[in-house]
């Protein structure tokens, strides 16, 4: 599915010479995916006949294996990477914008610059950023859980899949776990990354989800802190705000978001925030 998304349709024989896979193991898996709706057959005329040529058929596939649950009560927000109201930045950095880089690479000055609200990827190798959560919790509720789900990765100079890095967390000032980032990827190209976007630069990162709730804060499904939503110091009709930060490291480190436009699933950071009666 993967080599079909980054190289476009191929053929039976091309699956498998690449994938290594006898022909009637091929044309097998071919046909289950292609009964359930995963990929599209085609025949094209070719110079030595016609040929069946194997597309995607959905680019994306989400698996549910939890339980349908009675819907929470809350709202949902996207913030860009680059509208971030504090930031603290030790080189590498940088920010990029669709249309280029934003200033020069390597200068923490262009984090201030007013057109960074328009930023779709940042990096830096220490330091730290900081996003505002609209509250739009009503009044007699109570905060039960937030969900933040972001693309992330370490940032090292240049490119290295092992690079650890440890990444701290915190809502409205209370730290409420870290998470160590395996590596700052570029074995291959970005699905969502503009033209210009070189690929000797960091290309994608990992689709993780922050949730805080009554049981403490969890990284895609694992604990991470004990901090819960009702420890929070949250005051009715603030902000939330949401911070990811960096120490220096001798070996690994750093941090790179990557937004709309950019790494493999081209998105905002999504925020979810429930309630519940107070």
């Amino acid at each position: 599915m993967r080599m079909l998304a980054e190289e476009g349709a191929l053929s039976a024989g091309e699956l498998k010479q690449r994938l290594g896979l006898s022909g009637g193991a091929v044309t097998g898996h071919v046909r289950a995916l292609r009964e359930a709706g995963l990929v599209r057959v085609d025949n094209v005329n070719g110079v030595h006949g016609v040929r069946r040529m194997v597309s995607l058929g959905e680019e994306r596939l989400l698996l549910c294996f939890a339980p349908e649950r009675r819907a929470q009560e809350g709202y949902e927000v996207e913030i860009p990477v680059g509208s971030y109201v504090e930031h603290e930045v030790r080189p590498t950095c940088g920010l990029a914008t669709a249309e280029g880089f934003l200033g020069q690479i390597d200068d923490p000055r262009y984090f201030d610059d007013p057109a960074h609200f328009s930023a779709g990827v940042l990096w830096l190798m220490a330091g730290q950023v900081t996003y505002r959560i609209p509250n739009y919790i009503p009044k007699g509720k109570r905060l039960k859980a937030v969900l933040i789900t972001q693309e992330i990765s370490s940032e090292a100079p240049g490119v290295c899949g092992d690079w650890p890095s440890r990444i701290d967390f915190s809502l409205c000032g209370a730290g409420v776990g870290s998470w160590v980032s395996p590596g700052d990827y570029g074995d291959r190209r970005g699905l969502h990354n503009p033209p210009w976007w070189s690929d000797g630069l960091n290309q994608y990162g990992l689709r993780k989800t922050l949730r805080v709730d009554a049981r403490g804060a969890y990284m895609d499904g694992e604990r991470i802190g004990g901090v819960t939503a009702a420890q929070l110091p949250l005051r009715p009709g603030e902000p939330l705000t949401y911070r990811l930060s960096v120490e220096s490291a001798q070996q690994g480190g750093g941090l790179t978001l990557f937004g709309k436009g950019f790494g493999n699933y081209g998105e905002n950071i999504a925020v979810r925030v429930e309630y519940a009666d107070a």
